[in-house]
């Protein structure tokens, strides 16, 4: 069974990431995704170390998950990739994990990394297999 991690933003497109990966896992792959229920809105009431911290061993914690993968998605809707998002496709990147995307990226920077495209769950097992 291969590993399938997801990395995109919780904020722009959470429950469409969430939908996305359960269809995958119907599929029969094991995906890592960004949780729903992990709550930033109270992130604010941390103390500025405090927030460090934890932005800190969220990204070594994706880190250490897209290590373990065997392939990498980015689900970037409307061809968005935040910073984290930015952080973990050059991570996996550099790890030469298989990197396929949901569409195009606004930046070629980032969009040549991408091996290819899917903008479905079929499209990206076809791809996959």
């Amino acid at each position: 069974m291969k590993t399938i991690i997801i990395s995109g933003s919780i904020k722009k497109a959470g429950e469409e990431i969430e939908a996305f990966a359960k269809e995958l896992e119907d599929l029969g792959y094991k995906v890592i995704y960004p949780k729903l229920g992990f709550r930033t809105d109270d992130w604010d009431k941390l103390s500025e170390p405090a927030l460090r911290k934890l932005y800190k061993g969220l990204t070594i914690e994706y880190f250490d998950l897209i290590e373990r993968a065997d392939i990498v998605f980015i689900y970037n809707k409307e061809g968005y990739c935040g910073n984290s998002v930015t952080m973990e496709l050059a991570y996996a990147y550099a790890m030469k994990k298989p990197i396929y995307a949901l569409m195009k990226d606004q930046e070629i920077s980032r969009d040549v990394l991408f091996d290819d495209y899917a903008s479905t769950v079929e499209e990206l097992d076809k791809l996959i297999k």
